[in-house]
């Protein structure tokens, strides 16, 4: 079976996987030196979008810069008004230009899209909410508004770790009522890093979340468990916000 490069697209809450981090991103991670743990940030938390309340569908995805473009992949699905989705509908979808499929994970949850915008926004409790992340904390913001994360995650039992600064985008409308916040890898000792969260509001207590991945890097893995993996993680990630947004934990 030939193995191919991986890269992650969407979403992470989520993009942003604790299984990209501890899996895949350890495929791929260097011997090189990791700098001093950052500090705690000073910045303020991101505004939050306008909530929307009315039902939407899912458009074509939103294009991309660089090929292979994961955005020229095709809607796995379009969202109906008002899903059941109980538990997480999982797919892969073939990305033009990559010999690796991108992880799709949709989810109904029962809160509003406010609330579910400040779950996947609160970078600097990723750890809580993806246990396999050791570290997450908000570490800059720029001017444009997007807040830089870094994250850390230790892989073969604790021997070496994996690091990244990631940058998330405020969120953005798309289509119509719906939001789309979506981040990249700065720097760190992974491959690239491309991930895409998708709301839309199902009246004023119910949204639909989706979580896409996309990753690549120089890694000897077949193509196929690859896409398996992104799709676990992309199904991890939308279970866990959903969890957390009907289920708080308690103080």
């Amino acid at each position: 079976m030939k193995a191919s490069p991986v890269r992650i697209f969407v979403l992470p809450v989520a993009a942003l996987g604790a299984a990209l981090l501890s899996v895949l991103l350890a495929a791929s991670a260097t011997q090189a030196q990791e700098p001093p743990s950052p500090g705690p940030s000073a910045v303020p938390a991101p505004s939050a979008a306008p909530a929307a309340s009315a039902p939407a569908t899912e458009p074509p995805a939103i294009d991309a810069a660089e090929p292979p473009d994961p955005s020229a992949a095709p809607e796995a699905s379009e969202a109906p008004p008002i899903p059941d989705y109980g538990a997480a509908r999982v797919r892969q979808v073939a990305v033009p230009g990559s010999e690796t499929n991108m992880g799709v994970a949709t989810i109904g949850i029962h809160a509003p899209i406010a609330k579910v915008r400040r779950i996947i926004q609160d970078y600097g409790k990723y750890d809580q909410v993806l246990p396999k992340l050791e570290q997450s904390r908000v570490v800059g913001r720029t001017k444009e508004g997007a807040t830089d994360v870094y994250v850390r995650a230790p892989i073969l039992h604790g021997m070496m770790h994996v690091w990244a600064k990631l940058r998330f985008d405020k969120p953005k409308p798309f289509h119509d009522s719906g939001e789309v916040i979506a981040s990249e890898l700065v720097e760190g000792n992974i491959g690239s890093w491309h991930a895409r969260w998708k709301l839309w509001p199902c009246g004023p207590q119910r949204t639909l979340l989706t979580m896409e991945l996309h990753v690549e890097v120089d890694a000897p893995v077949p193509d196929s468990l690859v896409g398996d993996m992104l799709a676990w993680a992309a199904e991890h990630s939308v279970d866990a916000v959903r969890e957390r947004a009907e289920c708080p934990p308690k103080p």
